[in-house]
């Protein structure tokens, strides 16, 4: 796999995390019930918690490489765009 596949994965398993635990927040439940859900999803998963500010620090410094390069890539097609129509 090429690594803009990666990082579209690692973009989409992190998305499905955040909006799982985004789907325990603002479900209609009491805190006792909440915390409990939290407290048994993170037993069931605990691959997840390891290093995961490591990744998530990762994720996003390659999120802002990714938005920089398109910016950079978007300036270079208006920058050649303006010099085809001087000419």
């Amino acid at each position: 796999m090429r690594e803009k596949d990666h990082g579209f994965l690692g973009i989409l398993f992190f998305g499905a995390i955040i909006g799982a635990i985004a789907g325990l927040f603002f479900a209609p439940t009491t805190g006792k019930e909440l915390r409990k859900k939290v407290k048994d999803f993170i037993d069931e998963n605990p691959e997840l918690i390891p290093n995961s500010k490591v990744k998530t620090e990762n994720l996003i410094e390659k999120t802002k490489k990714a938005i920089e390069n398109g910016f950079d890539n978007l300036s270079k097609i208006i920058d050649d765009k303006k010099k085809d129509t001087k000419e």
